[in-house]
């Protein structure tokens, strides 16, 4: 077994090693049979202007109930209960997650990790560089409809017709046409109300704000979910909301490498 001060003494110490890191938040559920120790990175921006913050962390997480094995873990989740605790461990397989097993030597390999730790937040502050180009590029407004146009077609593909009278081809042009207005409006609004340029990061965000909140989800008999909203969320989490999301963060910033 791992000692949460043995666990404890390991996080503070990876957070001295560095001025920008500390202990965001720790504690433990069911009687302490799970704990978790929170690392938050330096607060990053999307832009020069500080208006888009990102935070990075990192969760070390242990079981003393034999549910799991000690977990160092990047997420964008802040964890303060349970719920985020179950978010921030259920998107693990979307990231760098090491894990070690409880043996006698763990404690020692647990250290060892530490550096794949700070290469972690160091390739978070990577990921904030990209982000950061890519919004400083500018988007002309006929710029927008091709880039929207683009990501369209990157979820839901781009069939070709040999008829583009055909009655199917239409329909789906009459779906994509009413889809990226949809999406023109949210990034107006959205441009609108935190003072922000067109750039190939703010018109991402508008997709991937529809993404979250308007795309269209249903009730499955074979899932557990009992309401519409329960389903959104786990499908923004770990479903095929959160695939099309990571596809369109892919495209801008290929896009900024090829700009």
């Amino acid at each position: 077994p791992v000692q949460n001060d043995e666990l404890a003494m390991f996080c503070y110490e990876l957070a001295e090693d560095d001025a920008d890191v500390r202990i965001e938040t720790a504690g433990s559920l069911r009687g302490g049979a799970r704990v978790w120790f929170l690392i938050k990175g330096e607060t990053m921006f999307a832009d020069a202007k500080e208006r888009d913050p990102v935070v990075p962390y990192m969760m070390v997480y242990n079981s003393h109930d034999q549910t799991s094995s000690v977990e160092l873990l990047p997420t964008n989740i802040r964890v303060v209960c349970n719920n985020t605790l179950t978010s921030a461990r259920g998107k693990r397989g979307s990231y760098s997650t090491v894990r070690f097993r409880h043996t006698e030597s763990i404690m020692a390999r647990v250290k060892e990790a530490s550096g794949q730790i700070k290469q972690g937040i160091k390739d978070m502050k990577k990921w904030n560089e990209i982000v950061q180009q890519v919004n400083a590029i500018d988007v002309h407004a006929n710029g927008v409809d091709t880039m929207f146009d683009a990501m369209y077609n990157l979820i839901w593909g781009n069939p070709a017709r040999e008829n583009s009278f055909d009655d199917k081809h239409i329909r789906y042009m009459n779906k994509k046409h009413s889809r990226i207005d949809e999406w023109k409006a949210i990034l107006e609004k959205e441009l609108d109300e935190h003072q922000l340029e067109r750039t190939p990061w703010t018109i991402a965000n508008a997709v991937t704000n529809w993404i979250d909140h308007k795309m269209h989800v249903k009730l499955s008999s074979k899932t557990k979910h009992s309401t519409i909203q329960e389903a959104r969320e786990f499908n923004n989490w770990f479903g095929m909301a959160a695939k099309y999301k990571g596809q369109i963060m892919s495209h801008i910033k290929t896009y900024a490498e090829l700009v």
